[in-house]
């Protein structure tokens, strides 16, 4: 067995390491406000708590103290394997909590029976490594990649060399070696969880990243791309070399006057309508669909030649018939042109579509006001 200073000294070490640990996930939680890291606050806190019961018993009543310190220690395993379950967004803990219920009237049932003293701590630590063991099977399952797998199997070795650390206390060196093992996977553990939460804040800005990049690129409404998509893509150097080019350009008419009567709403409507039939007749990969501002729609077809742009338009103007809405009907005019030459710029395509568009928006307003 070891003698009573280096327990004193060990005691002190995991001591001074939990209640480290256990105030910077109070800080964390102040920041953050994550379930896991208040539970995993608790754990450390109780682990605090267990090992200076341990400091108490070596000044007397040690039987008293040591049971405290079992009760500590366990409470400490389960609220680690609750923060675990938080960590993993798993809801149910009907049966955790009734395990830890358990595990602790089993060891206040034991205490009250004159057993051999090394029951308990046989007990105790059988019980609180198949916590960690848990913990660690649980994230090790849920993550099949570094950091999270392999802080996984840290937590199940630690628990793992608890459950055989009572079988070790029968020779010095194992106890030695048992204990030795348990400081430097205990320290592993504790930089473990802060690695975990570095891992969630990551995975989070990089959410937050990704959206802000797609939300720069995409109408909010229709979820087509955007002018600033269309504008930068007119820029590539891969399709200002790009012969055939087709562009089409769509305008909805009479938007406004469907705001005006039927509200907002309706002229919304109208646009993820069209939305929608630009997107099911407009089906190759390359093709870059947008809503270019208010109620102008342009189609970028790289590749496609004038024949094909005509038999897309036609397409086009086939579905918008058979569109229905409560209000007023779906009315579109477009325009298109097509490079068929590397030395035409792009923006002059463009141009021309819109000129195109224009002037079929133009002859719609003529008919419509001779008739």
């Amino acid at each position: 067995m070891l003698d009573e200073a280096v327990l004193q000294i060990l005691t002190a070490t995991y001591f001074s390491g939990s209640l480290v640990v256990f105030i910077a996930h109070l800080m964390l939680y102040a920041r953050d406000k994550r379930s896991y890291l208040i539970n995993w606050a608790f754990s450390y806190g109780m682990l605090t708590v267990a090992y200076l019961m341990v400091f108490f018993s070596f000044l007397g009543l040690s039987v008293f103290f040591l049971t405290l310190f079992s009760i500590g220690f366990l409470v400490a395993a389960y609220y680690f394997l609750k923060a675990v379950y938080y960590y993993l967004n798993k809801q149910s803990f009907r049966y955790l909590n009734l395990s830890v219920v358990f595990s602790i009237a089993v060891l206040v049932l034991l205490l009250a029976f004159d057993l051999p003293a090394f029951i308990y701590p046989v007990y105790v630590y059988f019980i609180s490594g198949l916590y960690f063991m848990v913990s660690g099977f649980l994230l090790s399952v849920k993550y099949k990649k570094a950091p999270q797998s392999f802080i996984g199997i840290i937590i199940i070795f630690f628990g793992l060399t608890l459950v055989f650390n009572p079988v070790f206390s029968a020779n010095a060196f194992f106890l030695g070696l048992a204990t030795s093992l348990l400081t430097f996977l205990g320290f592993s553990l504790s930089i473990g969880v802060f690695v975990l939460h570095l891992e969630v804040v990551g995975e989070e800005q990089n959410y937050v990243k990704q959206q802000l990049y797609y939300m720069s690129f995409h109408d909010s409404l229709t979820d087509l791309y955007n002018r600033a998509y269309v504008d930068s893509m007119l820029a590539d150097v891969e399709l200002k070399n790009t012969v055939p080019f087709s562009v089409i350009n769509a305008d909805l008419n009479n938007l406004k006057v469907t705001n005006d009567t039927h509200g907002h709403h309706a002229g919304d409507l109208l646009l993820l309508k069209f939305a929608e039939v630009l997107r099911s007749q407009i089906t190759a990969e390359n093709a870059i669909i947008s809503r270019y501002g208010g109620d102008e729609y342009i189609v970028l077809l790289p590749g496609v030649d004038e024949a094909g742009v005509d038999k897309l338009m036609e397409n086009i103007r086939s579905a918008v018939k058979k569109v229905t809405t409560p209000y007023d009907g779906l009315s579109i005019s477009m325009g298109h042109a097509t490079r068929t030459s590397k030395e035409e710029a792009l923006h002059n395509i463009v141009e021309n579509a819109d000129k195109h568009m224009y002037d079929e928006k133009s002859e719609s307003s003529d008919k419509c006001q001779t008739q």
